[in-house]
């Protein structure tokens, strides 16, 4: 559930403030509930509209089983500039580090997911290492939902050697009933 989304109404963010996250939506709480800023909402601005510690607090206080760092999508204009792809792929990545780090240090009760952006196979694998190396249990690649599902796989082998047994891998936006089959055989 997107932050972004929440935040467009003003009675749907009191609602689901009141009753949290899986009541809101009628989940089991024994079912998970991944909550995550809504990158694509804010892909124009020049930096995420959210901060590291407002998010964890919204995640905690809201009821969510996951949340993800904040990011900032490296797609089309923006993964065309050298210059302002590095800049988001660092803004992610230092977005992802100050969030575990904090999540350690603050007490919080939902798992701390780290998000990948990049560009091509490679820039995912080099992020997907630095969230690794961080710390991080879970990760999500993002950005991915215009992504042809070849172009997933070939980002999936790169990225498949470094996924230790413990790591569990989440794809934003890849709703492809076809492609489950392929993905699973990376």
């Amino acid at each position: 559930m997107s932050k972004v989304i929440v935040e467009s109404n003003k009675k749907k963010k009191a609602l689901i403030e009141q009753m949290g996250v899986h009541e809101f939506i009628r989940f089991e709480k024994t079912r998970p509930v991944m909550g995550d800023c809504g990158a694509f909402d804010y892909i124009d601005d020049y930096n995420p509209p959210f901060q590291t510690d407002e998010i964890l607090e919204y995640y905690e206080r809201l009821g969510f089983n996951i949340g993800v760092s904040i990011d900032h999508l490296i797609v089309g204009k923006y993964a065309q500039d050298p210059e302002e792809r590095m800049r988001r792929y660092k803004l992610t990545r230092d977005n992802a580090d100050a969030f575990l780090k904090k999540h350690k240090t603050g007490g919080y009760t939902f798992l701390p997911s780290g998000i990948a952006q990049g560009w091509d196979p490679k820039s995912y694998r080099d992020a997907a290492a630095d969230l690794i190396d961080m710390g991080y249990t879970h990760i999500c690649l993002g950005g991915l939902v215009r992504t042809t599902t070849k172009d997933i796989i070939e980002i999936l082998k790169e990225i498949k050697p470094l996924i230790p047994d413990y790591l569990t891998v989440h794809l934003f936006g890849i709703a492809r009933p076809n492609a489950l089959e392929p993905f699973e055989e990376i």
